[in-house]
């Protein structure tokens, strides 16, 4: 009986540990007093059911901290914010970015009325917001309901190609609100959501008379997103109502350019965001790599490394997704045998257990080398494992007895030897004739 309990405490703790989410669920939710919580119900919902803790807080609250004692209180921050103009000392910009260089994960949203404060707030984050008052429009990709006739009620339909990001749906997006421009100087920043090659960024009652300084066509961002390299991950809407009820449940009507509409009975706006937030929050794309083995093969005698030696390398890498660790089965995992440069780089192979793993041959150059293993696809959290060997060359006793290379060597030292043994009998044993005179 004892025995049995000690099992069943053992394989719960075993399943306990696979279960166990990458990261904690502790959010902080900053809301503007000017934005009403009720208005985001539907997405705060979403949140709780995928098991994340929210605890809500005024900007300006000057109680609240992201850390305490040199430990952070939260796992991930959310900013819905525009005219905000300053944040109590515990969330202020130096703050929040010294919790996103830890490694924590940021959901900023803002619109048209964006402060010089949330603007300073979303450079931190790789992208300039466009100036205030100015709102995307499109006048061939709009909702045919907006009676306004502006066309800042936005139909989107260019997301990025990533799954883990924005997920299955091909629903249209509902957008209305500002313009995001990448930063050229940051590498790790990318587009989201874009606007049509119709849209741009401006004053919705004014006449555009200059262009040059326009955003416009594909550079119009709506979402970024951004993953540092310590894997935190942060988002920046240009769109407070992207993530509202009234756009959750909005039916579609878009125009046409043959001027008649389309309708779609809901938005793909829930689904949207709760991808999106499930990836922000790293629910999604995040890769885990265990039992990471290299050996020699079909040797025993010896110890080390030495090269020419055939290795096999495997590593089990899975995939969190939302629920549990499962096989991580993309592929696009590579393998590096690095001194200074590359000497060997090969794809690795996997089954359907996520082990993968490839057989190679140590290069004919003896070193200190680094075993690396990189993966970097657009999405998930960044995979790189190294360690270092080192590679000797062949002791003088392990070399072939008699190497091809070297034949003309041998043939040379036995002619050598042939034309001495011949030029001693003759000099020995030859006598010159006898003279007749």
């Amino acid at each position: 009986t004892t025995t049995m309990k000690l099992l069943l405490v053992f394989l719960f703790f075993i399943c306990v540990t696979l279960a166990q989410p990458p990261t904690q669920r502790r959010t902080l939710v900053l809301l503007q007093d000017t934005i009403s919580r009720t208005n985001y119900s539907h997405f705060f919902h979403q949140l709780e059911e995928q098991g994340f803790s929210l605890t809500f807080r005024a900007p300006d609250d000057a109680s609240v901290k992201l850390s305490l004692f040199g430990e952070y209180q939260y796992d991930n921050l959310i900013l819905f914010a525009n005219t905000l103009e300053f944040a109590s000392s515990g969330v202020d910009i130096n703050s929040i970015v010294q919790f996103l260089d830890d490694g924590n994960n940021f959901l900023l949203a803002t619109d048209s009325q964006v402060s010089d404060y949330v603007r300073e707030l979303g450079i931190e984050c790789g992208v300039e917001i466009d100036h205030t008052g100015h709102q995307v429009i499109d006048h061939f990709n709009y909702d045919a309901t907006n009676v306004d006739g502006d066309h800042t009620l936005v139909v989107a339909e260019d997301k990025i190609g990533v799954s883990v990001i924005n997920g299955q749906s091909e629903a249209p997006i509902l957008y209305r609100g500002t313009a995001l421009k990448l930063s050229k100087d940051n590498s790790l920043v990318f587009p989201i959501l874009r606007g049509s090659r119709t849209s741009f960024s401006f004053f919705p009652e004014e006449f555009v008379a200059d262009h040059s300084n326009l955003i416009i066509g594909k550079e119009t961002i709506l979402v970024s997103g951004l993953q540092t390299r310590n894997n935190g991950r942060i988002v920046v809407s240009g769109s407070l109502e992207l993530f509202s009820n009234r756009f959750f449940d909005y039916p579609v009507v878009k125009y046409q350019t043959d001027g008649t509409t389309r309708k779609i009975n809901r938005s793909g706006n829930s689904e949207f965001v709760r991808n999106l937030a499930a990836w922000t929050f790293r629910e999604q794309g995040v890769l885990r790599l265990t039992d990471v083995k290299y050996t020699r093969l079909n040797v025993r005698e010896r110890a080390g490394f030495r090269i020419k030696d055939e290795l096999a390398f495997q590593a089990l890498v899975t995939e969190w997704n939302g629920k549990t660790w499962v096989p991580f089965l993309d592929g696009g995992l590579q393998i590096e045998f690095v001194r200074l440069d590359p000497h060997v780089r090969l794809t690795l192979n996997h089954d359907s257990t996520g082990l993968y793993s490839v057989n190679y041959t140590l290069p004919d150059v003896y070193g200190v080398f680094t075993l690396r293993l990189i993966h970097g696809n657009l999405g998930y959290t960044f995979v790189n494992w190294k360690d270092t060997l080192s590679v000797r060359p062949f002791r003088h006793d392990e070399y072939e007895r008699f190497i091809v290379t070297a034949y003309p060597y041998y043939l040379s030292a036995f002619s050598m030897m042939a034309g001495f043994a011949l030029f001693s009998f003759v000099f020995l044993y030859y006598r010159a004739p006898a003279s007749t005179k």
